[in-house]
């Protein structure tokens, strides 16, 4: 009979060298893959960064190209309204656009003096007009009610304004013809055409003697002998915000002057540099169109298009970040109706 021998298992294990080698592989595997992670993530980054940037300058150039494509809207030709204004930044600074348009056909003659002050009223048509006055009363609605089809068609629109606005109190209930500092109102507009200077006010009612009420404080004197008018105007100004931001970031702000409310908003943010010109003839014109707040103004309906460029920056990860810019050419409305 053999004798009994215990089986023994081997109890050898990696050696040091092994063990060595597959830390220093598997350091070398990690390392590849934490690279190849950060790279996705950066290339992920800088794409986000890009469709965001994209997004805000398309942002941008939609808002700003409906509301060139609409001024001038109910204007007819022959009025030297800043319709409109292209003001050319100081040494590469961001440019400004104002753009205008009708809400109104009706304009209202100016059928008195009127001074800088605070007039509560001003007159706009005359029973007993001198000869050769554009301040003739006439009444053709039935029954007549004593005020002029002109006054009654100011009057219905500040009536379908709205009952309840931010630059007006105005409380529940019918609006009235002779309306209150607190009855239904609307921005409205008095331009002298001789001087080129007109400004915006609040128009509040109307009463029999065809006086339309006002809260203004004019700044300007506009003499009957200029043949002011007053119109129903809405206004849109757009600039960049001024100083820019830590990182020379400005916000694209939109200044309206509406029916009913003169507000500022902020459009669309990370914008760095905000640039206009207009053709004109044939001839790009960078240094403005009507830039100054004092005219006489060049018709609007010379400008044939508005090119308009916004840049902005990439905020991606990459260590030198560039410049992103989107341009785009736009039509006022009958700009290409003139011969």
């Amino acid at each position: 009979m053999m004798p009994f021998k215990p089986y023994l298992r081997s109890q050898s294990g990696f050696s040091l060298l092994e063990l060595t080698a597959t830390v220093v592989i598997s350091f070398i595997i990690l390392g590849v893959s934490l690279s190849l992670i950060t790279s996705q993530r950066r290339q992920y980054l800088n794409q986000q960064a890009n469709t965001d940037i994209n997004q805000t300058l398309q942002s941008a150039m939609d808002f700003m190209g409906t509301d060139i494509r609409q001024a001038g809207e109910n204007v007819g030709p022959g009025l030297n309204l800043p319709i409109i204004r292209i003001q050319d930044g100081a040494a590469g600074a961001p440019d400004q656009l104002w753009v205008q348009r009708k809400l109104l056909d009706t304009a209202l003659n100016v059928c008195q003096d009127v001074p800088a002050g605070s007039p509560t009223v001003i007159k706009v048509s005359d029973k007993a007009p001198p000869g050769g006055s554009p301040c003739r009363f006439t009444d053709t609605t039935i029954p007549a009610n004593s005020i002029s089809d002109d006054v009654d068609s100011w009057h219905n629109f500040r009536c379908k304004v709205g009952p309840s606005k931010p630059d007006c109190v105005n409380p529940p209930g019918a609006c009235i013809q002779n309306g209150g500092a607190n009855d239904e109102c609307s921005w409205a507009y008095i331009y002298d055409p001789v001087v080129g200077q007109g400004e915006f006010f609040i128009y509040f009612g109307e009463n029999t003697t065809d006086q339309i009420q006002v809260l203004a404080t004019f700044g300007n004197n506009y003499p009957i002998a200029n043949k002011p008018q007053l119109y129903i105007l809405e206004q849109r100004h757009y600039f960049l915000s001024d100083p820019p931001d830590t990182q020379n970031n400005r916000t694209l702000m939109l200044q309206t002057i509406n029916r009913d409310e003169s507000t500022t908003y902020q459009i669309v943010s990370r914008l760095r540099d905000f640039q206009l010109r207009a053709l004109v003839s044939n001839a790009w014109i960078d240094t403005g169109f009507n830039p100054n707040d004092i005219g006489p103004y060049a018709d609007w309906q010379t400008v044939q298009s508005i090119d308009v460029t916004f840049r902005a920056v990439n905020s991606g990860p990459d260590a030198n970040p560039t410049i992103q810019t989107l341009a785009s050419q736009f039509f006022p409305r009958n700009s290409l109706s003139r011969p």
